[in-house]
């Protein structure tokens, strides 16, 4: 779906359609994490492990961000998603 996205225009007619299928499927993500997932994670994870998994997660997202990821996606579909 993002790299669809990147590829198109704005003006094109389906981007607005793409991009909100795009906010649905983060809202629904967001909404899993937040009442199943992290849930979960707190009552398996002693606070020490959880601190070494955010400082391992915060590393991962700076390294991520200095090698700006979003300019391979295009590159690693074959094929743009359908329109749901």
């Amino acid at each position: 779906m993002i790299a669809d996205l990147l590829e198109m225009n704005v003006e094109e007619e389906e981007f607005e359609a793409k991009m909100a299928v795009l906010k649905e499927l983060v809202e629904d993500h967001v909404e899993d994490e937040e009442s199943e997932l992290f849930p979960k994670v707190r009552r398996d994870f002693a606070a020490r492990e959880l601190e070494a998994l955010g400082a391992e997660m915060e590393a991962m997202f700076n390294e991520l961000k200095e090698q700006e990821p979003r300019e391979r996606i295009p590159n690693q579909l074959e094929q743009p998603a359908p329109l749901e």
